[in-house]
């Protein structure tokens, strides 16, 4: 009776082990969730979260966002990334005995299966296929080993400096993990990747193998959650917890959310949306050009005019708060000792915008054309006349 009890018990772990390594696909049905939100930050389950609005290279909202994590399959952003970088999207690979036998999500690949790297990677980032990461690696160089040098060498190359990766699937290891902070600069780069934001923009996508044609889905819930989503990568094992990197495009602008060691998928879902509603309801894109000074004169010795007014319109548009509007701060620096000639271009000004101390911008006032220097015969004519006045005192 005892074995039989060890042996129940035993199979409940493996089971349980294989479940905490699947991602299941979206279900549109399972996630109804309010898209429009308040104006405050989320009471967030994540452990760890960044929000990055990635046209105007603003962090919005940052919890834990360096702390190192298993980050589960956001890891396939970075397989996708060197696979691209480095293989032959044409290639044929046929898959290997131990491809064959990987476990969790996969695309189903069979030993002695032919696909293409292309289609690989479409099964990598849209169902989240295990399979087809060890597939990748072992095509492009040869083993799960190597091909972690080159996940790490990209790592750095990016400035992901707090990652470091020992498998091209993000199932749980020794001396795996990531941050929020560096799967903002991954995911960037993928999306940033036309090839790649295509694939992971999908809902589902068809992949060949052995000739034969199949649709597979995302995991990516959000897709079908949130209007404007547009990506990127669902992550889940019982070390990272549940996981995920979504961007979306709204109003000329995309950010990018990510949440860390979730709960539930429902908990990564709500987490993410809500930032994503927080970026968007909360920050507006607010014209700094207003904040600056139209016109600016400067004085040029030694040239026709002496003193110019230049004029500068500006549109530098920057995402901020309401309350953030009025810690506006501009600081003037104009070139002193200005002498002629001056060539077109030439800086002459600029004008430095701070927000809480910080520097967003700096706006630069540049001659609109050649500034000449006075001839001999109006250095003469100046040089008279001053005498002339001189002896009229």
């Amino acid at each position: 009776m005892k074995k039989v009890i060890y042996i129940l018990i035993l199979i409940f772990f493996i089971i349980g082990n294989v479940y905490a390594f699947y991602e299941e696909a979206s279900s549109e049905e399972d996630y109804i969730v309010e898209t429009t939100g308040s104006l405050d930050v989320p009471n967030l389950n994540a452990k760890s979260a960044i929000l990055y609005d990635m046209t105007y290279d603003r962090i919005l909202y940052e919890k834990n966002s360096k702390q190192r994590r298993a980050n589960a399959s956001t890891t396939k952003m970075i397989t996708a990334l060197v696979a691209y970088e480095k293989g032959n999207l044409n290639d044929i690979v046929t898959i290997s005995q131990k491809v064959g036998n990987t476990g969790g999500s996969t695309i189903n690949l069979r030993t002695g299966d032919k696909i293409s790297l292309d289609n690989l990677i479409k099964g990598l980032l849209v169902h989240s296929g295990n399979d087809a990461a060890v597939a990748i690696a072992e095509h492009i160089s040869g083993s799960i080993e190597e091909f972690a040098i080159l996940m790490n060498e990209k790592a750095e190359e990016i400035g992901a400096k707090d990652s470091h990766f020992v498998n091209p699937h993000g199932l749980d290891a020794e001396n795996h993990y990531s941050t929020a902070f560096d799967l903002m600069l991954i995911a960037k780069e993928v999306l940033n990747t036309p090839y790649l934001a295509n694939i992971v923009s999908k809902r589902t996508i068809e992949i060949e193998i052995n000739g034969n044609t199949r649709t597979i889905g995302t995991t990516n819930e959000v897709l079908s959650a949130y209007p404007g989503a547009n990506g990127v990568k669902t992550g889940f094992t019982g070390d990272a917890g549940r996981c995920i990197v979504t961007s979306a495009k709204k109003d000329n602008r995309q950010i990018i959310s990510i949440v860390l060691g979730c709960d539930t998928k429902k908990n990564r879902t709500i987490d993410s949306v809500g930032l994503l509603n927080y970026g968007f309801n909360t920050f507006k894109s607010v014209n700094l050009g207003d904040y600056i000074r139209k016109t600016i004169c400067i004085n040029v010795d030694k040239s026709e005019g002496v003193l110019y007014t230049l004029k500068r319109d500006a549109d530098i548009y920057y995402p901020l708060k309401e309350e953030e509007i009025k810690e506006i701060r501009v600081n003037y620096n104009v070139v002193n000792n200005l002498v002629a000639p001056l060539n077109k271009g030439y800086k002459v000004a600029s004008a430095s915008i701070f927000l809480n101390n910080s520097k967003i911008c700096e706006v630069e006032y540049l001659l609109p054309q050649k500034i000449e220097r006075k001839d001999w015969k109006e250095f003469f004519k100046e040089l008279l006349f001053n005498n002339i006045e001189n002896m009229h005192i």
